[in-house]
């Protein structure tokens, strides 16, 4: 077997790509069901100049633009009839990067290119918002995507093409008595060129491809949806990325959605105002074009908004960049520099407690939230709990007053499923003041809901790997937890001055029992035995600027808590 050395084997890369063509037809199905969009065009390698094509193989380059000065050679309106002429894309007018892409097509016999530089006309709003919102198909329907892995812009080419690999990419195979010793190639795990995988834009052109070609500083690799070839053939590692997988196991598509959050918010963007489109193919993939508000999908909307992140408790800042509105309750909101990871809190169950409505151009309409697998655990007969204890509006069964079977019944009688008692969430909001549906007309990136309002005070633990702060109620008593880090949140004065804070209620959810106090904090499921999943109330901490309210934080709180505490219903406009 060869050697891996300074430049590409292109007869090991074009193996490869065979095994994959030859051993996985399910690698290579037809996406029939995707239209590229109107205007997409390619780069031919052969001519050397942009064209028009909507039905050609073709292959895609992910890779990183890099500063200003480096952007040479870019569609505009004003020069798109000349990259239409051939040889107008000569190699001396391209950055290293894209010549060596092309280098590569040539080698491995592919006609057609794609690079979002030349072929999005960045000046043309009409057009890069048409591609932008295609790039789930582009990068999808490309036959396989060239990542140039290493490199800080498009002028540092690509390593083993125009530029050898480093000398702690080599191999050698050392003759010893009986048999050889050859050392495996490996990138380095601190490596400063390794910009790729930092990010933003790069991370959903990985997960969208069916097939990766990946050019590092040791070696290529090939990643297709069934297995990972390695140029060093003595690497026998056939593991999948689960990074790079849009579904890496049998997750619902929320869930799915949840995970790439976790990976995707910790990448860097250049540009705040980026990052709603860096991440669009996955949620158009997810859930369809169209789907979403500020990022959060509207069927999963009410559980969307439980997400919290290391920049919780921030004051309210600039919300608008560029012209793109940033609301402080989409987790996009966090995606600055330094990147904070965004996780969302997990919950056995789920359940809205509140319906919300958003301005679409003429009234306030309702978010229509469809969760998950809300039959999966009972969530009737903890959403009757909650409806007896106060927690919903047009409810005037008492828990006291009734048995389970009883209270469970008049639930199921009310609303037989959970559509139903979604619908009755939306009529909170039918007879609202004219000046508040002007408020939320007048303020970009908002949002409105009639909800259940309470003060608590906040402690801070002082330990843990989180630092976690606990809820309290009036006496002292810990009642809840602020979701993970807590750093900025923290150092709120507030909290030494033992103030209280206001809280919102979002939804219903449920924590496992072994997490709880071994004292129960709920109800008995059968009488004399708790329940195996403990009913709280997932909140939001707010601050106010004038009538708008802003979030701050995410926690939650034991229903039984939240209940007892004297609370208000509010209409909340949260931006």
């Amino acid at each position: 077997m060869p050697l891996v050395g300074e430049w590409v084997s292109w007869t090991r890369v074009r193996n490869m790509l065979q095994i994959c063509r030859e051993s996985h037809p399910q690698c290579h199905s037809n996406n029939t069901n995707k239209s590229l969009p109107v205007g997409f065009r390619v780069i031919d390698v052969a001519r050397r100049c942009l064209t028009e094509q909507r039905n050609c193989r073709f292959v895609a380059l992910s890779y990183v633009w890099g500063s200003n000065a480096e952007r040479s050679t870019i569609a505009y309106t004003h020069t798109m009839q000349d990259l239409m002429v051939d040889a107008s894309l000569s190699s001396d007018r391209l950055p290293r990067t894209i010549e060596d892409a092309l280098t590569i097509c040539t080698r491995l016999q592919e006609r057609f290119l794609w690079v979002d530089r030349l072929c999005i006309v960045q000046d043309d709003a009409q057009d890069k918002l048409r591609q932008i919102n295609a790039m789930d198909t582009i990068y999808s329907t490309a036959h396989f995507v060239i990542i140039a892995g290493h490199g800080n812009g498009a002028g540092y080419g690509i390593p083993g093409v125009s530029r050898g690999r480093p000398h702690f990419a080599s191999q050698q195979k050392v003759a010893l008595p009986g048999l050889a010793a050859v050392n495996i190639v490996r990138d380095r795990e601190q490596d400063p060129d390794a910009v790729w995988r930092t990010r933003g834009w790069t991370y959903q052109e990985a997960v969208l491809a069916r097939r990766r070609l990946y050019f590092s500083n040791s070696q290529v690799q090939f990643e297709c949806q069934q297995s990972l070839l390695h140029e060093d053939e003595y690497n026998g590692g056939s593991r999948l990325d689960p990074v790079n997988q849009m579904s890496p196991t049998d997750r619902s598509a929320f869930e799915t959605y949840t995970y790439h959050i976790s990976k995707y918010s910790f990448r860097s963007l250049t540009f705040q105002k980026d990052a709603y489109a860096a991440f669009t193919g996955i949620t158009n993939t997810l859930f369809g074009v169209n789907t979403t508000r500020f990022g959060l999908p509207l069927e999963h909307f009410d559980r969307a908004l439980h997400w919290h992140s290391a920049l919780d408790g921030r004051t309210l800042s600039s919300r608008e960049y560029d012209g793109v509105c940033f609301p402080t309750w989409s987790w996009f909101s966090v995606m600055r520099q330094p990147p904070a990871h965004v996780f969302h809190h997990d919950v056995s169950f789920h359940g809205a407690l509140t319906a919300w409505h958003s301005y679409d151009g003429s009234e306030l309409s309702p978010i229509k939230d469809r969760p998950d697998d809300t039959d999966l655990l009972d969530w009737r007969s903890y959403m009757a709990i909650a409806c007896s204890e106060g927690c919903v509006s047009g409810w005037d069964v008492l828990l006291p007053q009734v048995s389970w079977t009883e209270l469970r019944t008049a639930f199921d009688q009310r609303w037989p499923d959970y559509s139903a008692f979604y619908q009755n969430l939306t009529k909170s909001m039918a007879d609202l003041q004219e000046d508040v549906v002007s408020l939320v007309e007048e303020t970009p990136g908002s949002i409105a809901c009639r909800t259940r309002c309470a003060d608590f005070g906040l402690k801070d633990d002082g330990k843990g790997r989180w630092l976690a702060l606990s809820i309290v109620d009036s006496q002292g008593q810990v009642v809840g937890k602020i979701c993970g880090q807590t750093r900025e949140l923290r150092a709120t004065p507030a909290i030494e001055e033992n103030s209280t804070f206001e809280f919102i209620a979002l939804s219903l959810a449920g924590v496992p029992a072994l997490q709880s106090p071994r004292e129960p904090r709920g109800y008995s499921g059968i009488p004399g035995s708790p329940m195996d999943i403990e009913p709280t109330v997932v909140v939001m901490l707010i601050g106010r600027q004038g009538r708008v309210a802003y979030r701050k934080a995410l926690g939650w709180i034991y229903l039984k808590h939240w209940a007892a505490s004297p609370g208000q219903w509010k209409t909340i406009i949260l931006v």
